[in-house]
């Protein structure tokens, strides 16, 4: 056995009163021993990776008085730009950058701050990111897109924002050719893989190199509500790998056998697929009448499993979402309505009302000037755009 990596007391004093924001301690021990800037602990962590985690603005102004090496990695390539991403501290990663962090740093995978922002669903560091010039876009990078990142995350609103805000296809591909899809199952994130399918992700596409179909991983590495759910949404269970082998057959091989009448049920035609979907459309209007909410989403959903490409579907699952005050669910069925029919008037009331009710007054305008465009005289997309203008002008 190695022996373990011995750090100078020096060191270890000056390291340790980091890290209990001893900031005077600091800048004493710093000008009896300027070396100590850039020193690291056992992982390669320095002062600053410590002070960035932390949070503390004091002793990261000190540090930066004293010109560390800002974008030093520790052992795991993580510069500390990154341990303030992962650390949530919004301040540390605005004071790091304006000293010269380099936001877009890139490490051996080619992964950067605002990838570990995405993984972990972090929202307001990636919008600060962006704001300090992170890119978005990663074509060719191993590391892969933002959005197969933020499915590591299962953050919905962090997924919805790679899709809608930052325009990253939803079928993208990685430099192996999966997809966010693939990610999000291996990654056991059920709510992903239903947001991504209901939002345009192909259950069939396949991976380049070997033929592996979504529907392949998830049977050798998922449980029967994912089969369930892809198989609902088109997965096709005869789709061959280049080892020739179907879902089916990956079943039978890994003996799951749970899993064998799901996958062996018939498939329904396009046309019967549009039939049931409006089946369950008409179930979700009875009860949403009813004032029955919750039982009208679930056929909502049910219908857009279907038909994913019906804006009326997520128009009537939206309303039903807001009328549950789960607000964010609806936003971004009233984004993907909008998506689906730009000139539908309707829409944009729904995008409207749910931003308004998520306070984003500034959008609810844009939102009913662009909904007024194809309907100049709506009476709902006027009078919120009103009363959004009002509220910006207390705000």
């Amino acid at each position: 056995m190695e022996d373990a990596v011995r750090i100078a007391p020096e060191i270890e004093e000056f390291l340790r009163a980091v890290r209990a924001k001893e900031v005077e301690h600091c800048k004493n021990l710093l000008k009896q021993n300027p070396s100590l800037l850039n020193s690291v602990e056992a992982g390669g962590y320095s002062a600053l990776h410590f002070a960035a985690f932390n949070g503390d603005a004091p002793m990261i102004k000190m540090l930066l008085e004293h010109k560390p090496e800002i974008d030093l990695e520790n052992f795991d390539g993580n510069a500390p730009l990154v341990m303030a991403v992962r650390g949530q501290q919004l301040e540390s990663i605005r004071l790091l950058v304006n000293a010269g962090a380099d936001v877009n740093k890139e490490s051996s995978s080619g992964s950067t701050a605002i990838h570990y922002a995405a993984s972990m669903g972090y929202l307001k560091c990636i919008q600060l990111l962006v704001e300090l010039g992170s890119k978005t876009v990663f074509e060719g990078n191993e590391s892969g897109s933002l959005l197969h990142w933020a499915c590591h995350s299962g953050n919905i609103d962090c997924i919805g924002t790679m899709l809608y805000v930052y325009n990253i296809p939803v079928d993208i591909t990685d430099s192996h050719g999966g997809t966010p899809l693939f990610t999000a199952i291996f990654m056991k994130q059920f709510g992903s893989v239903e947001f991504l399918l209901e939002h345009g992700a192909n259950p069939n596409i396949v991976i380049p190199e070997d033929g592996t179909t979504p529907l392949h991983i998830a049977v050798e590495h998922s449980s029967i509500g994912y089969i369930r759910l892809l198989l609902d949404c088109g997965a096709n269970p005869l789709a061959k790998n280049k080892d020739n082998e179907t879902p089916i057959d990956v079943a039978t091989r890994t003996k799951k056998t749970d899993l064998l009448k799901d996958l062996n049920k018939p498939q329904i035609s396009a046309e019967k697929r549009v039939e049931e979907a409006a089946r369950y459309k008409n179930h979700g209007n009875k009860f949403f009448t009813q004032g029955e909410y919750v039982k009208a989403t679930k056929f909502y959903t049910l219908a857009i499993h279907l038909d994913n490409k019906n804006a009326t579907y997520f128009s009537n699952r939206a309303v039903s979402y807001f009328n549950q005050k789960a607000y964010e669910s609806a936003y971004w069925d009233s984004i993907r309505c909008v998506q689906l029919n730009p000139s539908w008037p309707r829409g944009y009331v729904r995008k409207g009302a749910t931003e308004l009710a998520l306070k984003k007054y500034a959008d609810v305008i844009t939102t009913a000037n662009m909904g007024l465009s194809f309907d100049k005289d709506n009476n709902d997309l006027l009078n919120m755009r009103e009363e959004a203008s009002n509220l910006l002008k207390k705000a």
